[in-house]
């Protein structure tokens, strides 16, 4: 999928595991500030497209986020990072002491509750990083990952200020 960033080799050279992927020369979409909203959509809606074809060959990435996202000198934005997904048959991984692995900031209620993930927790994460695309800001502030989380849990969905309210169905569905 053009919109998955390539993996050319994988392997193990004097005992270190190594992974040689594609470069792209463009960074990430991790920006100060707002974008417009045309711009905005185009991201999203590539990365859709590279998450339909994780899904539908039962993969999740589960750390969906700006950093993420990556730029092509062309201009089209890739899905980077592989390195928690899960195929859809498996619980969440938790660490040792229990903790969620992923951004907390991006994070489904479902994956932050250590429940059964599948493409959809994806989805809600496109879902906050659509919203910060569009505002410069994520939807929910805290203090720490903790607190962040249950704002995901337990707040209403996030509203876009009144100029952008045309896309708050949007953000509805995927959030």
């Amino acid at each position: 999928n053009r919109h998955i960033v390539g993996i050319h080799d994988v392997g193990i050279h004097d005992g270190q595991p190594y992974l040689a992927m594609e470069y792209l020369s463009g960074g990430s979409v991790a920006v100060q500030g707002a974008l417009e909203p045309a711009m905005a959509l185009t991201i999203v809606r590539e990365i859709a497209l590279a998450l339909d074809h994780a899904h539908r060959h039962g993969v999740i990435h589960r750390d969906i986020k700006p950093e993420n996202i990556l730029i092509r000198a062309d201009g089209s934005h890739a899905l980077s990072d592989f390195g928690i997904a899960r195929t859809m048959d498996t619980r969440t991984v938790m660490t040792q002491q229990g903790v969620t692995l992923g951004t907390p900031h991006y994070m489904s209620p479902e994956q932050l509750q250590g429940l059964p993930v599948d493409g959809r927790g994806d989805l809600y994460s496109l879902g906050v990083v659509l919203y910060q695309l569009m505002t410069g800001r994520l939807p929910y502030q805290g203090t720490d990952g903790w607190a962040v989380g249950m704002q995901h849990i337990t707040a209403s969905l996030p509203e876009l200020p009144d100029h952008l309210r045309r896309y708050q169905p949007l953000i509805n569905s995927l959030m």
